[in-house]
């Protein structure tokens, strides 16, 4: 117990030092009491975190009773007798474990960090408003709420829920960050929701690439653009054939100038993995999934665990707070998961206005705006009128005197929850389909597999037909030519469903092949984690669970193999002015290509490849996106000669092997001076760490993230890694087998279920993450059914009255 409280308070000391940070840097100081006060201070939210093991509540709203059921590692098990209560009670145990998670996401997507944390947050809440998610949640929320359906039941039940444990809370009892902040939690509503749901469509979607490419294409001409940032891939692995018509004739997209300087757009290591085989490849004759999304890694986690039961379904997976269902999971029947799609879902539009910036050109004709006022309000400053115009389009901004609008497929969101919703519940691949159906926005890739033995997967979502055939660059938005004239239709969307081969793949590279005949997006991801799965998915002639856990934590790089003749090329060019170099050389030549913590040439490769991209993309401006690996990859191989490789800061022409050779020159010149002449010692480990932030991102709250870590891997590795300090992983693990008489799932979360960083269930199992171990995941349909030892606390919910 005294080791406990030493712990305890040296946290607390963590904490007030974060809180005289937090002052400096937002203007608010905590009270000195909730450090020093014993009883009520931040010492009561410590205490906090060891949940009762027995616990009796009324709950309004509640129809019939619910059992929630702690299991040892913190995840509640809900068991409920009507769906509407299930939905009721997620919406309690999750407020209960993450409310300031919930209501920091809820607020980014609809502009109001300002009123809780001060003026430094005024211009992020203004640009986030005119992406136009706050105008889109209110409108959905006021259409669902009309229409009564499902999906207005399951946001209306989740928030009595979170407000059923809001309202029985008393100021001492915030959780942490509130009273760090000085803030009240304040209750929640179906918008609520919506907007967190729009803020993940966000994070996935919303790029503003189109910018820089109008930009970059005045800059080095359109073909050139076309070149770098190709409509398909070069090296291709797509996982669907279309429909099979004919493509219609090519557009060629030309690009509307836009002025001098670049708009910034920011590239993360986004990215997701799944695969599963058939009952013909599988050790147990049925189906196996796997499915890993590579997201932030904060704490609290992006997901929750959770396990839901009731007369109508049995699912585990995670969702997302605040979100009423389960987003990744399997059931007694089916099981599924996602990758991005990375389609292009958003249009900018150029636009002409009149100088008091009401009307704006299109068709010949002025059209008033629609004019969208409303208060901004400021901690510690008065009240701001902000006013928000839209177009037809949607949402007008500007950048640097020019005035955009964008169209944007989230903003148009509709049957999202009802997708979710019928995944949960699917007992079949006809009923999971029919689901699919309502998927609106992200544009996902669905990966799906059944006790029946079927295995499929689609992409998913409304991808918008444009009148001019592409959405490349700023279009023009004074004319009728650029129009969204409908949507690709659900059966011509990329698909392969019980593949002759047995196998399915999707890595975010492009889904489907260059004669496809909608047009999709352009700048698609690397194939290169897809391809390295295929390679081990073909070796495999039975998978089996364990084949897959170590799948998702393979780091071999795919990309050395294919630059190991030209770095051999360069080290045989010329002699190398110290042993030093050419043992790190030799060494590289040597290296398998698997990126493990105690090699130094994972570390060595890493700065070559930085070094030789810097090099050949030296025509590029810093701020615009770097043209994809694959692109490189196709240029060095089929074009050693191209002009993109002579360097502009020199008088000579360079060629390809030129600028691999000063690349591998400079990485060793770097490493000796950096880190010492004994490559032993450059060992990728004591270099590459995981970084997990706490989800304000605020170096003042550093104390409330863990690490670094040494972390395996690389950009494409399918247990990806990116740059030295990495922030994005796979933020999920789960591996699904259909090869008993109920599915068996197995996974890890790099967290735990609560947001209390003084909780043992707040990182718990970050270590297991980074070992590549996955965990069993208990599915019960009867709480007496979990193990005793499992039984770690158990809540009964009532109705009121």
């Amino acid at each position: 117990m005294t080791r406990l409280y030493l712990r305890l308070s040296a946290r607390l000391l963590l904490l007030a030092a974060c809180s005289w940070a937090l002052t400096l840097r937002w203007g608010s100081l905590p009270p000195p009491e909730l450090f020093l006060d014993p009883w009520d201070g931040l010492y009561r939210t410590a205490r906090a975190a060891r949940e009762p093991k027995r616990l009796k509540l009324s709950l309004p709203g509640l129809s019939r009773p619910v059992l929630i059921v702690r299991d040892a590692r913190g995840v509640p098990h809900l068991f409920a007798q009507e769906d509407r209560d299930l939905a009721l009670a997620l919406g309690y145990v999750v407020a209960r474990d993450r409310l300031f998670q919930m209501d920091l996401l809820a607020r980014t997507a609809a502009g109001r960090l300002a009123e809780v944390l001060g003026p430094a947050f005024l211009e992020r809440d203004r640009d986030f408003r005119r992406t136009g998610m706050a105008w889109a949640a209110r409108r959905a929320a006021e259409r669902l709420r009309q229409e009564k359906g499902i999906d207005w039941m399951l946001l209306e039940a989740f928030s009595q829920g979170v407000n059923a444990y809001v309202s029985r809370l008393r100021p001492q009892d915030y959780p942490l960050e509130f009273r760090l902040l000085g803030y009240r939690p304040e209750l929640w509503s179906p918008e609520r929701s919506l907007l967190i749901a729009l803020l993940q469509a966000f994070e996935l979607t919303f790029r503003l690439d189109d910018l820089a490419m109008s930009q970059l294409a005045e800059r080095l001409g359109q073909e050139a653009v076309r070149e770098l940032y190709p409509q398909h891939s070069p090296i291709a692995e797509p996982f669907a054939s279309g429909p099979g018509q004919r493509p219609p004739s090519r557009v060629q997209p030309s690009f509307i100038g836009i002025g001098e300087g670049l708009v910034r757009s920011e590239q993360l290591d986004l990215g997701s993995n799944h695969w599963a085989v058939s009952g013909a490849r599988s050790k147990s004759g049925l189906p196996l999934l796997a499915g890993d999304p590579h997201l932030r890694l904060t704490l609290p986690s992006i997901w929750y665990e959770v396990h839901l039961v009731s007369p109508t379904r049995n699912i585990y997976g995670v969702t997302i707070p605040g979100t009423p269902a389960v987003v990744i999971g399997f059931n007694d029947y089916v099981a599924w998961t996602f990758t991005n799609t990375g389609a292009d879902v958003l249009d900018v539009y150029a636009l002409r206005l009149d100088p008091a910036k009401r009307y704006y050109w299109y068709r010949r004709s002025w059209r008033p705006l629609t004019l969208w006022v409303d208060t901004l309000r400021v901690r510690g400053g008065s009240p701001i009128l902000d006013t928000v115009r839209f177009t037809h389009h949607g949402p007008v901004f500007f950048r640097e005197g020019r005035a955009f609008a964008l169209r944007w497929t989230a903003l148009e969101i509709r049957g999202l929850l009802r997708a979710l919703w019928g995944f949960n519940g699917a007992r079949s691949w006809a009923e999971f389909e029919a689901a699919q159906r309502f998927w609106d926005a992200p544009a996902q890739n669905i990966l799906y597999a059944d006790r029946h033995g079927h295995i499929a997967l689609r992409s998913v979502g409304r991808i918008p037909v444009r009148r001019n055939g592409h959405g490349w660059g700023v279009l023009d938005g004074t004319t009728d030519s650029t129009e969204w004239t409908g949507w690709i239709p659900f059966e011509a969307l990329p698909a392969s469903i019980n593949p002759p081969h047995g196998w399915l793949v999707s890595a975010n590279q492009e889904p489907a092949p260059p004669d496809y005949p909608y047009y999709l997006g352009y700048h698609w991801p690397n194939p290169f984690r897809a391809l390295r799965i295929r390679e081990q998915l073909e070796s495999l002639s039975r998978a089996s669970v364990e084949d897959f856990r170590r799948m998702q934590a393979d780091v071999t790089v795919w990309l050395f193999r294919r630059l190991r003749p030209w770095i051999g090329d360069a080290a045989a060019e010329g002699a190398w002015p110290d042993s030093a170099r050419a043992q790190a050389v030799r060494m590289l030549l040597n290296w398998n290509g698997v990126a493990g913590l105690d090699q130094p040439e994972p570390l060595l490769f890493w700065l070559f490849w930085s070094l030789l991209r810097d090099r050949v993309w030296d025509e590029l401006p810093p701020e615009a996106p770097r043209p994809r690996d694959a692109v490189l990859l196709h240029l060095l191989e089929q074009n050693p000669q191209s002009p993109w490789f002579d360097r502009q800061d020199t008088p000579g022409r360079e060629r390809a092997q030129d600028l691999v050779r000063q690349a591998l020159h400079a990485a060793l010149d770097t490493l000796v001076r950096r880190y010492g002449p004994d490559p032993q010692g450059w060992t990728w480990g004591k270099h590459h760490r995981f970084v997990f932030a706490h989800i304000t991102r605020s170096p003042a709250l550093r104390v409330l993230g863990r690490g670094p870590y040494p972390a395996p891997g690389f950009w494409d590795t399918v247990w990806p890694a990116g740059d030295l300090e990495t922030v994005h992983s796979a933020s999920w693990r789960m591996v699904v087998d259909f090869g008993f008489g109920s599915p068996r799932g197995y996974g890890v979360l790099p967290g735990g279920p609560s947001g209390n960083p003084f909780s043992p269930y707040y990182d718990l199992d970050i270590g297991l993450w980074q070992s590549g171990r996955l965990r069993p995941l208990l599915r019960p349909a009867r709480p007496e059914a979990l193990p005793p030892r499992e039984r770690q606390a158990v809540w009964t919910l009532r109705p009121r009255g």
